[in-house]
């Protein structure tokens, strides 16, 4: 009877030691490359704490105006601007204001000053960002359940897998998706 009580000790003892080292952080990136986390929005949204400080990326639909930079989960969620499902995007501005009139206003993107009008292509496109999640940087009026800081990418992801279907040349080729 005691060997039994040792063996169970002994392996409720292995059991505990794995499962501290199966964090979603260590268990799905590269950390020596400094790889990102590749994460969906719903995970993010649901388990805010497990990827809290984690570097993340994550596909989504991008809405950059002012008051409501956040990447959704669709379309829908974007054009009602569904804060619930999305994430706040935390990019660095710069805002010139004169006698209440907004003269100038860019963004800090993948290492530029980008205007707001060379930017605006990318609202209700889908978009890939890469960045720190950050559960407590829930943006504007606090309406996000949680933000992306310290972005270090974001890129156009629709026409990427859009032109793989509409190029005669590739295997995944269906024709032309607009008719």
């Amino acid at each position: 009877m005691k060997k039994i009580l040792m063996l169970i000790f002994a392996l409720l003892t292995i059991f505990a030691i794995n499962s501290c080292n199966d964090s979603p952080q260590g268990s799905d990136t590269n950390e020596e490359s400094n790889m990102p986390l590749d994460i969906s929005i719903i995970r993010l949204i649901a388990n805010p704490a497990d990827y809290h400080g984690a570097f993340i990326r994550v596909d989504g639909v991008a809405n950059l105006s002012v008051g409501a930079t956040a990447i959704y989960l669709s379309k829908e969620h974007w054009f009602y601007l569904s804060s619930r499902n999305g994430l706040w995007l935390d990019i660095e501005q710069n805002v010139i204001i004169d006698e209440g009139t907004l003269l100038e206003h860019w963004y800090y993107i993948n290492g530029e000053w980008v205007s707001y009008e060379d930017v605006q292509y990318l609202n209700g496109k889908y978009v890939i960002i890469e960045g720190i999640f950050d559960m407590y940087a829930i943006g504007n009026r606090g309406r996000y359940p949680g933000g992306i800081v310290d972005i270090t990418r974001i890129s156009d992801f629709s026409d990427i897998h859009r032109n793989m279907f509409i190029d005669p040349e590739n295997r995944h080729y269906i024709g032309d998706i607009d008719d």
